[in-house]
């Protein structure tokens, strides 16, 4: 996914079970996002449930108009008590 600076990425995940059923975590849904230089720039904070579907989540993070250009990481971190499932996803900034 490619994005200029100034626009917003929204960043999105699915929640699932075992049975790949949708589900939301007991405890907490967080984002983190890693800039191109390996500097954490959104340390880990609580996603928003998608218009109360059970097990979607989204972040909005916008793009300042001096941000580095270059693949950014966010990772996702759904946590259900002692459990936690970790996934990442990229985007780049482009000129």
């Amino acid at each position: 996914m490619n994005f200029e600076r100034g626009e917003t990425v929204v960043l999105s995940i699915e929640v699932r079970d075992e049975d790949d059923a949708l589900t939301s975590p007991a405890t907490s849904m967080t984002v983190a996002i890693t800039d191109p230089d390996g500097i954490v720039v959104q340390v880990a904070t609580a996603m928003t449930n998608t218009g109360g579907v059970t097990g979607l989540y989204h972040y909005d993070y916008l793009l300042g108009a001096a941000i580095t250009l270059g693949i950014y990481e966010a990772e996702f971190k759904a946590t259900d008590g002692s459990r936690v499932t970790i996934e990442r996803d990229q985007f780049t900034v482009i000129e």
